[in-house]
């Protein structure tokens, strides 16, 4: 398979997802369980990794009793001239991939140092805070470094680094 570089952090979670991380990590950040065991009913967990960015890339990972059994990737372009319309254009572009809802979200955390862009990011992330707030759906934020130490072996890897383990896993 081959991944934008946009979608490849969300893709780095599914990758983790087959070597049965997402569910460890789900537990080392406190995620509650019972949400996971909802989901688990009939059989299949579902988690949901974005990287929000200006485009936003996901990663739907679907596992059951810890396995793979299927992962989608892709890119939300988000569109707009100023906060308010990419917020908007972000929203309606992730709703439909919280239907069904997946038993938890993971958020790649914002570490910023270019105040140009900071307002965006920030904003970015209000807006799906707010929106899986607004549908009962569990998140946690996830620092970079964490999953890219799950998925490449080390929390300072690049992106090519992360691409190249996340094909390598899928």
């Amino acid at each position: 398979s081959s991944f934008s570089s946009a979608s490849a952090s969300a893709a780095a979670a599914a990758a983790s997802a087959s070597a049965s991380t997402l569910p460890t990590l789900a537990l080392r950040e406190g995620v509650d369980a019972s949400a996971a065991a909802a989901a688990a009913a009939g059989g299949i967990t579902v988690y949901l990794a974005l990287d929000p960015a200006l485009p936003c890339g996901w990663a739907v990972v679907h596992l059951q009793d810890s396995a793979l059994v299927r992962v989608e990737v892709g890119v939300i372009a988000v569109a707009g001239d100023c906060i308010g319309s990419r917020g908007a254009s972000l929203k309606q572009q992730l709703l439909p991939l919280l239907t069904p809802p997946p038993a938890h979200v993971f958020v790649e955390k914002f570490c910023g140092s270019a105040p140009r862009g900071d307002d965006t990011n920030y904003g970015l992330r209000g807006v799906i805070a707010t929106t899986l707030y607004e549908c009962d759906i569990p998140c946690t934020m996830v620092a970079p470094q964490t999953w890219k130490k799950a998925v490449a072996g080390r929390g300072t890897a690049d992106k090519a680094a992360v691409k190249a383990a996340v094909e390598r896993i899928l």
